[in-house]
């Protein structure tokens, strides 16, 4: 073969290798988004101009899907159109790695090709596990096929280059008609031939293949692939979880008390789903599964929620007297990132039929929004597009049980304060309707100043009685606090700062980081408790079916709901790819 010249591949091969590098681009770059989540990955955010910001997960998945489908059709076309020996790695190309000259990056070149669709596979079984909510054992396994993945490319071109410089790589831009090589010879046919032939005529002379012929292979791989997509498609809704709420009689209702031993959770359906992605929880795993359950009697509904947590965690911020003044008992305040001296959470998020699928409001780049201020943890917001509405109810474990219903909708305007950097820029996520039911003990520092002294809002009225409420101090995250133990001050038991109360508090003293200011449900009429035992919660809670405001979400059959737990943590909390889908059933118990 002389250098230079323009080289040239079938058509087949073209089309099937841009397919494979769009594909391949739109689950990278997705995937590379969603890794950058990852503390131990952040560094991928100088990629952040690059990077997707909108439905994120939408474009891993429908990427990871055409990516699968259309590997599938190349597998398909290769053997169709007899091109099998372009990928064939045996003794003699593995000799050919160690020879010289040109063979031996054609040797290197299969051998890649071979490690990438090895990578592949792994990328499908183990995105397949995690689209289906296993163990966070494949995801260790799917970030690790990545990588293989993402320098496949570099190592594929540069096989290529070594090969037949420039030459060789225009191959993949010069489409050229298929011709079939001949296949090996059938010896068991030629003899039949031989011995039925009629000896008077003389053997055909084969004629040149017909354009239907070259074209065959082609349309069995997009047969292939389009039929990998129906199959998915149809499969997908088998898979997903149903959650369903039996009504019960009014006077039958569960108690709002944390403890699913009531009668009326006996009729309830148990689902159960595993969350993952979180921070700490056993082991540091960042997994809990969690069980739901749920029964309604017509105009409210009731859900309770089980799930994994080893330790009960209650302090949220505290605060401690130093010779200089009050201090923030924190380690990642400041980038709203806390994972030590942060409560426990649990959030549901209910939202109206539709995409069923985790991303519409999740935008993880530092700056989503152009014009609008970053997000001060750096991993992105929470937003709809225009018209969008989700409800998010977020229960702590050291506010008096209380509830907080928001929403997340349409991105917000920056206010002045949040353009100075002086106030969080939260998004589109509206949090607490109705008055404030509870309020951060220390007065707002100014930006970069949360390691100088702040100035409580409140004190206690008695420091002994509050360290006795608070029980033991300790620095240890993963040391459960006791359950007499509470880490919230109420106004009856505090008062307003002054230098004079200050004064007669001792250096050393810790109080709480927490007021609550009304314990009773806002206007939404959301309430519930919550109860930790053996390592587990569970919180029962309850709210009516219409929404008691228009940026409510109706509770009916189709209701999407998805659950994060956090453990310890300001905003790292646990997920799940696929949302609940909710059935309303009127026929009661059975």
């Amino acid at each position: 073969m002389r250098f230079g010249r323009r080289l040239s591949t079938d058509l087949g091969t073209v089309i099937l290798h841009w397919l494979l590098v769009v594909f391949f681009v739109g689950a990278a770059l997705s995937g590379l988004r969603i890794a950058s989540d990852d503390p131990g990955l952040q560094w991928l955010r100088i990629l952040d101009a690059i990077l997707p910001v909108e439905r994120i997960w939408l474009i891993h998945m429908v990427s990871a899907t055409g990516l699968t489908a259309t590997l599938i059709a190349y597998c398909v076309y290769i053997v169709r159109a007899r091109l099998t020996p372009r990928l064939s790695f045996g003794a003699v190309q593995l000799s050919n790695l160690f020879a010289a000259g040109r063979m031996r990056w054609s040797a290197a070149g299969a051998l890649a090709h071979w490690v990438f669709i090895a990578a592949m596979i792994l990328e499908i079984a183990t995105g397949l596990s995690l689209f289906l909510g296993f163990n966070s054992g494949s995801l260790n396994l799917h970030c690790l096929g990545a990588w293989i993945c993402l320098a496949f490319p570099a190592v594929h071109v540069g096989c290529h280059w070594a090969y037949g410089k420039g030459s060789q790589l225009l191959r993949v831009v010069r489409p050229a008609n298929l011709v079939l090589p001949t296949p090996p010879p059938d010896f068991a046919g030629l003899l039949a031939h031989h011995l039925t032939k009629d000896i008077s005529k003389p053997d055909g002379i084969p004629q040149p293949m017909g354009i239907t012929e070259r074209r065959r292979p082609l349309l069995w791989a997009f047969l292939a692939a389009l039929g990998a997509t129906a199959l998915a498609t149809a499969i997908e809704p088998l898979t997903s979880q149903t959650l369903i709420a039996v009504k019960v009689s009014p006077t039958a209702v569960p108690h709002l008390d944390g403890d699913v031993s009531d009668p009326a959770w006996a009729y309830a359906p148990v689902t159960k789903l595993l969350t993952q992605h979180g921070a700490n929880f056993a082991g540091g795993s960042g997994e809990s599964m969690v069980e739901v359950r749920a029964v309604h009697d017509g105009t409210t509904i009731y859900f309770a929620f089980t799930w994994d947590d080893p330790t009960r965690s209650l302090k949220n911020l505290p605060l401690v007297k130093r010779k200089d003044g009050w201090h923030l008992v924190q380690t990642a305040h400041d980038h709203a990132d806390e994972e030590t001296y942060c409560e426990d959470k649990f959030a549901v998020l209910v939202a109206r039929p539709a995409l069923r699928l985790i991303g519409a409001a999740i935008h993880l780049a530092a700056q989503p929004l152009a014009g609008q201020p970053a997000s001060l943890t750096g991993r992105g917001l929470h937003y709809l597009p225009a018209g969008g509405l989700a409800d998010v109810w977020q229960w702590h474990a050291d506010r008096a049980d209380i509830i907080d219903d928001g929403y997340f909708s349409a991105p917000l305007a920056a206010t002045p304060g949040q353009t100075a950097g002086l106030q969080r820029y939260n998004g589109g996520f509206v949090a607490e309707r109705g008055s404030a039911r509870y309020a951060d003990n220390f007065e707002p520092p100014p930006p970069g100043g949360i390691a100088l002294p702040v100035r409580p809002r409140r004190l206690p009225k008695d420091p002994a009685a509050m360290a006795i409420v608070m029980g033991r101090l300790s620095d240890n995250p993963d040391l459960s606090e006791q359950l007499s133990a509470r880490w919230w001050m109420g106004l009856a038991e505090s008062v307003a700062y002054s230098q004079a109360a200050d004064a007669a508090i001792a250096t050393g003293t810790v109080i709480p980081g927490v007021i609550v200011l009304q314990p009773k449900p806002g206007s939404s009429g959301i309430a519930g408790a919550a109860r930790w035992s053996a390592g587990r919660w569970t919180l029962t809670l309850a709210r009516k079916m219409k929404p008691a405001t228009a940026s409510g979400v109706p509770i009916e059959t189709g209701t999407m709901m998805w659950v994060a737990a956090f453990d310890h943590s300001e905003t790292r909390h646990t997920r799940h790819l696929r949302p609940l889908i909710l059935e309303i059933d009127n026929a009661g118990p059975k």
